[in-house]
């Protein structure tokens, strides 16, 4: 059986650490975590870096340090790289509510369609509306994610959200209370806070909350004045416990002398630190107001490197007078600290579910041509072979046609050169012997038309003579005659337009002209008429020869 299984490695990119899971599947459906591991992220900006070279050395470096062997990847973006809408539409039909998202969207965003696409999921179906929850991400944020993963063989499954991956975990909650109503999720992170509400297995709502464990890390780096990277640890060494009251906590001597603090700065800390959780716990009960569901949450279950704080989730579950919990299972002894990857564990669930119901950025017409699948050559191998086969026989085949025309050609000229020889008056060095020998061809059929049947110019004014009507009938001037061996063209004077008709009626009578054209026919001031004929001659030779 462990040649059909298939691991995917899960990447939760926080904003102080990343954080990985990975994960063996089964086509039975059966999954297990096989390792948890994280690494704190290396900032780049105080050597001239940007986000994007920082994310992609991160991540770069993280799977090469652990899991440098995987090559199958799911992923999330953070929720400050995509907008978050919740909307109420009036449609109920599933496939139209897919079809109308975008466009109800569309004006509540900062950024248009053209370049950024929508993903959403209903979390309720009334009988006249429907609600439901969408995330937005610009196409160069799905880019960038993607693009640091995608090297030779390597694919990404599904590229979602932080706080839809998170969302995840509440599939492993156990079934009861948890289930039927209204669930929330704090997940504590570096630079700010995922508040989630789930019901029945789907994300209601969600909020960024910009409250995080940096501040209070940035409260020990300043009250022992230790650098940013040695108070995130310290505060956790420091064991402070929310829960208790730090004036009746008794340290031992060799831990005040181990941390180097006095039991007034541990105090001092202690407060501060509650000042933090209660700003969070404020922002919480705002949320809770203002929830779609109307309805408040059963119970919240605590997550993220924040909650590792001590008694953190009991001092919160006393200023809100609502249980807060930690989640109730462990992997394993060697991960006690399951908190700090709930994000990673949602995600495995979530990917879980069927495609159509997973908020996956991958789904959409951008996202697909992202997929590894869809660039790796390797797929293509066969029809780019079979296409490279077919372009070089094409090119063969023209080559040789090429080959032959030219052949042909020399065979055509070497006839051309021995019918030249026999042709007297030939000049043998023109550039083109056959425009040469069509120049010969007509002037010699012209000379021969001249000799043997062709209409001169005195047989026609001959002609015109005998068939003009005598002066008696009609007066006829000739001013003017023109003949280029194949029309004669003439103006003359007349009486008037009877005698128009008189003279065409008889050249019409001619056997030498092949049609007669009247080019003028104008009323002169002494009423006589001016009269201009054209006549084409006929040809008497025919076409019994030529030089084509």
């Amino acid at each position: 059986m462990a040649i059909l299984t298939r691991k995917d490695l899960v990447v939760d990119y926080g904003s102080t650490h990343i954080k990985g899971a990975l994960v063996e599947s089964s086509p039975l459906g059966g999954r297990r975590i096989l390792r948890l591991e994280t690494l704190p992220i290396v900032s780049l900006h105080g050597e001239g870096g940007n986000k994007t070279g920082e994310y992609e050395y991160n991540v770069i470096r993280f799977v090469q340090s652990f899991f440098p062997e995987e090559q199958s990847f799911i992923l999330n973006l953070s929720m400050d790289r995509v907008y978050v809408r919740d909307i109420k539409i009036p449609v109920t039909n599933p496939k139209q509510i897919e079809e109308v998202m975008p466009f109800e969207v569309e004006p509540l965003l900062p950024v248009t369609l053209d370049h950024a696409e929508v993903i959403g999921r209903t979390w309720e179906i009334g009988e006249e509306s429907a609600s439901l929850i969408s995330f937005t991400a610009q196409h160069t944020d799905l880019q960038q994610t993607v693009q640091p993963l995608l090297r030779a063989n390597a694919s990404v499954q599904m590229l979602s959200v932080d706080c839809v991956g998170l969302s995840g975990a509440g599939a492993l909650l156990p079934d009861g209370l948890e289930q039927t109503r209204l669930t929330g999720q704090v997940d504590i992170g570096g630079n700010y806070t995922i508040l989630n509400f789930i019901k029945e297995g789907k994300l209601v709502f969600t909020r960024r909350i910009p409250i995080g464990g940096e501040q209070i890390s940035d409260l020990v780096a300043t009250t022992l004045g230790i650098e940013a990277h040695a108070a995130e640890q310290k505060k956790l060494e420091l064991e402070i416990n929310l829960a208790e009251d730090p004036d009746k906590t008794e340290r031992s001597e060799a831990f005040y002398r181990r941390n180097r603090i006095d039991k007034k700065t541990l105090a001092k800390l202690h407060k501060k630190t509650r000042e933090v959780f209660k700003e969070l716990v404020t922002e919480i009960e705002r949320t809770v107001l203002s929830l779609p569901t109307g309805e408040e949450p059963a119970i919240f279950y605590l997550s993220g490197g924040g909650s590792l704080i001590g008694g953190a989730a009991e001092y919160m579950s006393s200023l809100m007078d609502v249980p807060v919990e930690r989640y109730p299972f462990t992997l394993s002894n060697e991960h006690r600290e399951i908190g700090r990857f709930m994000t990673a564990i949602g995600t495995v669930e979530h990917f879980k579910e069927k495609p159509a119901r997973r908020f996956d950025f991958l789904s959409t017409p951008f996202g697909m041509a992202l997929r590894r699948s869809d660039f790796t050559l390797k797929a293509l191998s066969t029809p780019i072979l079979l296409s490279s086969i077919a372009i070089i026989v094409l090119l063969l085949s023209f080559l040789t046609g090429i080959l032959l025309d030219r052949k042909q050609i020399r065979e055509y000229r070497k006839q051309i050169e021995l019918i030249a020889n026999d042709i007297p008056g030939l000049d043998k060095n023109a550039e083109s012997l056959i425009d040469e020998a069509a120049k010969i061809c007509n002037d010699r059929l012209q000379y021969r038309k001249n000799q043997t049947g062709s209409v001169r110019a005195l047989e026609i004014l001959r002609d015109l003579t005998s068939r003009t009507p005598p002066a008696g009938q009609t007066a006829f001037v000739l001013k003017s005659f023109n003949f280029d061996g194949k029309a004669a063209q003439f103006e003359a004077e007349v009486d008037g337009f009877a005698d128009v008709q008189k003279i065409q009626e008889a050249y019409s009578a001619s056997p030498n002209y092949s049609r007669i054209e009247v080019l003028r026919r104008d009323s002169m001031p002494n009423k006589k008429v001016r009269l201009a004929l054209r006549l084409l001659i006929k040809d008497k030779g025919g076409n019994e020869a030529g030089c084509k």
